[in-house]
């Protein structure tokens, strides 16, 4: 599945920060990168009754007049407080301090969020106001509060998502570690940290955009694109998604958080489902090209965009009617998105099929097994098992590939993919009678499938350097297809 940062605040901007509480807007891409809400319910009533506590023993003063709330424009206003350093140690602030920083910059790489750095936030803490009360002087409506504990060497950082409006607890986790791992604990915190709270806000404010006036229009439209793109993919989200897009875009050409939705269904639209939308070559050529003119937009706006370099990294694969393939611009735009973003799972899934399009099949699995170890959200990973278990095919090891296969169908048992997969191992094989049963499975999900639409049977897409490698994988596909008893 295809998906999805800017540099961070400027020395200006943190000073002006010491003279005015007013909050930094800092562009970033929902990851689309590209992992599940981690650990939301566990541990949900403690995380609760701590808050519940807090707001009822402190008192709440009013907001003074100098907080200057954030300024509007963003899709999401959120206040990372300085996490509590509880371990009892003054010399362990710095852990506290750390993170509280690291966890600021990395949440000011959402897309469309606004964050205010860790000096605006402390000055607010300092005031002891209550969780409504710091949304009612800042205007966040979301509010990042913990603590680090610790017993010896081993550290426990709690973390809590709250709704500055209500001051209801929205998720929560606990991580574990040592001082002696310190920053790999602290990638860790700060990664699962943004792919939890990206999407937790995204769908609550998605929810809260259909209640508002049209006021806010291109806000609302670009929540509701991505409350679809959080959802496990179908045609008609996609197509909903480029609608709402439109929409946005139309009101404001260079909204990033739009044109990144805009892209995003375009591709996904082409690659993820050809067979049911039954385009024909100049639409698709026509739907590719206008999302790599997206991608050099959004990277003019936002040049550490990763999901942008993904985008042209596929765009790049594409052969078109006066020159081929770009298999060294391909390279480059992958690795650019890596670096720009190298713990997005879905940025690593579109990596892997990059280099399993070109023939590189050992970066294909290493990046696919990275975004398997990373942590996701609005998709679950048989996207990835079944990328895994084509490179797999590719190879002729069919035995590895049949377990991801069935990983992947009893994550969704109507998936057609999976039974294509199944037919050409099977067809592969000579197994006629798997074979057909998995080609019957495919047509019943897809009755507009063709062998052709399934693979290069035009022979444009060579893996490079390997092109009669490629030709014999594409003759034995077509076999096992037509084994299956798919119609050419």
């Amino acid at each position: 599945m295809v998906t999805e940062s800017s540099e961070a605040p400027g020395v200006g901007k943190w000073q002006a920060w010491r003279k005015r509480l007013t909050a930094l807007k800092t562009p970033i891409v929902i990851v689309a990168a590209v992992g599940t809400v981690a650990g939301g319910l566990a541990g949900w009533y403690n995380a609760y009754r701590a808050v519940r506590t807090a707001s009822d023993t402190v008192e709440s003063p009013s907001p003074p007049s100098s907080v200057q709330p954030i300024p509007a424009g963003g899709l999401f206003a959120i206040l990372v407080l300085p996490l509590d350093n509880q371990t009892g140690d003054p010399a362990k602030d710095y852990i506290a301090a750390g993170l509280t920083s690291a966890l600021t910059n990395d949440l000011a790489r959402i897309q469309g969020a606004v964050v205010a750095p860790p000096m605006a936030a402390a000055a607010l803490r300092e005031r002891k106001l209550s969780i409504q009360a710091l949304g009612a002087a800042t205007g966040a409506q979301f509010v990042l509060q913990g603590a680090v504990q610790s017993a010896g060497e081993r550290l426990r950082i709690n973390a809590h998502l709250l709704d500055a409006r209500s001051g209801a607890p929205l998720w929560s986790h606990v991580f574990e570690g040592t001082t002696g791992d310190l920053f790999a604990l602290q990638d860790e915190v700060t990664t699962r940290i943004r792919a939890a709270v990206g999407p937790t806000m995204a769908l609550r404010e998605a929810a809260e955009a259909e209640k508002r006036p049209q006021s806010k229009a291109v806000a609302d439209l670009t929540l509701r694109a991505i409350a679809y793109r959080l959802q496990p993919p179908t045609l008609e989200r996609l197509q909903q998604m480029e609608q709402l897009s439109r929409q946005a875009l139309a009101i404001e050409p260079d909204n990033v958080a739009a044109m990144e939705m805009l892209a995003s269904s375009l591709l996904l639209q082409v690659t993820n489902f050809r067979p049911q939308a039954g385009f024909d070559n100049e639409t698709e050529l026509r739907m590719l090209a206008e999302m790599a003119a997206v991608a050099r937009r959004i990277l003019t706006r936002s040049p550490m965009n990763a999901n942008a370099c993904v985008w042209l990294a596929f765009d790049a694969m594409v052969p078109r009617p006066n020159g081929g393939r770009q298999p060294v611009a391909a390279r480059e735009w992958a690795q650019r998105a890596v670096a720009n973003d190298p713990n997005n799972y879905r940025v690593r899934n579109n990596v892997a099929l990059i280099y399993r399009d070109l023939g590189e099949f050992d970066l294909a699995r290493a990046n696919a097994e990275r975004s398997l170890a990373l942590p996701r959200f609005g998709d679950g990973p048989q996207g990835t098992w079944l990328l895994l278990a084509s490179v797999s095919v590719l190879r002729g090891r069919f035995d590895d590939a049949i377990p991801l296969i069935a990983k992947a169908r009893s994550a969704d048992p109507e998936a057609w993919d999976t039974y294509w997969l199944l037919v050409l191992v099977h067809g592969m094989q000579e197994d006629e009678q798997q074979a057909r049963a998995a080609g019957a499975e495919l047509l019943r999900r897809v009755p507009a499938f063709r062998i052709s639409k399934a693979l290069d049977t035009s022979l444009q897409f060579a893996w490079p350097g390997k092109e009669i490698e490629y030709r014999e994988y594409i003759a034995r596909g077509v076999r096992a297809a037509k084994l299956a008893g798919l119609p050419d």
